[in-house]
């Protein structure tokens, strides 16, 4: 069937299933960047990219799904663009560096928005952001409202600021991926002593603000030495992961749930303004840990010694809160009835103040 001269040509099949390809999805979303905020390093790439080649606009595009978005701009409205508008998304549709002399002239691009309207762009050239793995995450892209000439040297060049960007985006997930391990703990992946005490220091500093309690809850898991000692310490690991799991399903999306290491967990309950809450979210924890886990092909019960704490009513100082709560945790371990321990219960009613 025979395009008519009014209408788009739509991006070919091949490019459609390139752009929505699985393996460079999940590619493109390992790097965590879609939707960020402006970051100095790559605005600084754009910048230089258009002074470098004269041109009014210069873009990091990312091809998602279904829309092109910008990472970094200079001359161009928007932060993104429907993919069937998306000059590159036919670029990572082909091989090498995409050079548009005029748009006008060409049949997939000449009715495109931005071509028959605001900026009017005539010239275009895009170099693919390319992972060390080949996936093809979106382009570094020149562009101007009047038509140009663009040299094998100017490609060369466009080609070197694509992969200063992709250098970025590396660097970035790096220092993402290093700080995901400096705050979260590798068994389990919850957050870990560390992560859990930032969280506590700014839940209590937010508590205070809005006149709200913070309840620290310290839960250690009963006879864990067993499981390591019967069934060898890769199913106490597998238990602990599931532990981990069922804790984080249980709590609510404000609440933090930690590992502090061995078989001690926490759970920060934030949001509350009276200690029933704390103890109504501990209920549902231990009812979730009802029913057993299957580790090693074994069922293994999980019983848990629960020891609490009170922000303001207890301490003021997290370190103050914490030990509060351990000493709580072992008063309920030495009882043994599986019933949590208040290391003070507060009393209901407004909430005391912080500063003393």
């Amino acid at each position: 069937m025979t395009q008519s001269p009014l209408t788009p040509v739509p991006t070919s099949d091949t490019t459609n299933g390139l752009i929505r390809d699985q393996a460079r999805l999940e590619a493109l979303y390992r790097y965590g960047i879609l939707d960020t905020d402006p970051e100095p390093q790559f605005d600084r790439i754009v910048r230089l990219a258009a002074r470098h080649f004269r041109m009014p606009m210069a873009l990091t595009s990312l091809i998602d799904a279904d829309r092109q978005w910008f990472k970094a701009r200079v001359g161009f409205e928007g932060t993104q663009t429907p993919i069937d508008q998306s000059f590159c998304a036919v670029t990572i549709g082909q091989p090498g560096t995409m050079v548009i002399p005029d748009a006008q002239r060409d049949p997939r691009l000449r009715l495109y928005d931005a071509v028959t309207d605001d900026p009017h762009i005539r010239f275009y050239a895009g170099s693919p952001l390319v992972t060390p793995d080949g996936h093809k995450l979106g382009t570094l892209c020149v562009l101007d409202s009047k038509p140009r000439v663009f040299t094998a040297e100017d490609e060369a060049d466009l080609e070197d600021f694509a992969a200063l960007v992709m250098d970025e985006l590396s660097l970035r997930r790096a220092v993402d991926e290093l700080s995901h391990l400096a705050l979260n703990d590798p068994l389990t992946g919850l957050p870990n002593r560390m992560h859990h005490r930032q969280h506590l220091v700014q839940a209590m500093r937010r508590a205070e603000q809005v006149g709200e309690r913070v309840v620290l809850a310290l839960m250690d898991l009963n006879g864990f030495k067993s499981v390591n000692d019967t069934l060898g310490h890769a199913a106490g690991d597998a238990l602990l992961v599931q532990v981990g799991q069922r804790l984080r399903e249980t709590v609510t999306t404000s609440d933090l749930v930690a590992r502090l290491g061995g078989d001690e967990f926490t759970v920060v309950l934030t949001d509350l303004r009276s200690p029933q809450g704390a103890e109504v979210a501990m209920t549902r924890v231990q009812q979730a840990f009802t029913q057993p886990f299957v580790v090693a092909g074994q069922p293994v019960q999980v019983r848990w010694s629960i020891g609490m704490a009170a922000f303001p009513d207890d301490a003021v100082e997290h370190d103050e809160l914490l030990r509060l709560a351990d000493q709580a945790m072992y008063t309920a371990k030495r009882a043994g009835d599986g019933q949590p321990r208040w290391s003070r219960p507060p009393q209901a009613g407004p909430v005391p103040s912080a500063r003393r």
